[in-house]
């Protein structure tokens, strides 16, 4: 499973999570939904290097 990144450093409510297909993005998202509870944020965007992001939520800001 990929790891997600801050955007912001450690305190953001929000983790990027980014892949090369967008159902790959959704797979690990739901992954991280699933097993560690965060909130997925939006649908997954392709930004201008063809890679996938889709943001969820920091699981240890809302104490998941």
């Amino acid at each position: 499973m990929a790891s997600p990144y801050y955007v912001n450093g450690e305190d953001d409510p929000v983790w990027c999570i980014t892949a090369m297909t967008k159902g790959g993005a959704w797979v690990l998202a739901k992954r991280y939904r699933d097993k560690m509870g965060c909130t997925i944020l939006e649908e997954p965007m392709e930004r201008e290097d063809s890679i996938w992001v889709v943001m969820v939520s920091n699981p240890f800001m809302h104490g998941a």
